[in-house]
């Protein structure tokens, strides 16, 4: 169970960081350079819920494995950054911080 968890929180990260490329990399530049503002309100509606599910799913996650204070900040950090998730990842599976990959 425990590998499972750790395994949907990281995929969750994943899409999150996916949704967040596709917000910057293609909506914002439909947008500006090619005059089409609808593509950002349906990324970027779609990246806002990911990214309220991937902090409920962080806060989760702590819960379970008893992550700290720090961490769970410094995650929620990361969360606002692009490929943010995808270097919490790395560096939680490092630091062996969700149990042994």
């Amino acid at each position: 169970m425990d590998q499972d968890t750790r395994n949907w929180f990281y995929w969750i990260g994943r899409i999150e960081t996916a949704s967040f490329v596709a917000l910057l990399g293609v909506a914002m530049p439909l947008k500006y350079l090619a005059d089409q503002p609808e593509a950002v309100g349906w990324v970027g509606w779609t990246h806002g819920v990911l990214l309220i599910v991937y902090l409920i799913a962080l806060l989760s996650v702590a819960r379970v494995y008893r992550v700290g204070l720090f961490r769970v900040c410094l995650a929620g950090v990361l969360a606002l950054l692009p490929f943010g998730p995808v270097v919490l990842e790395w560096l939680w599976r490092r630091q062996g911080v969700l149990g042994p990959s």
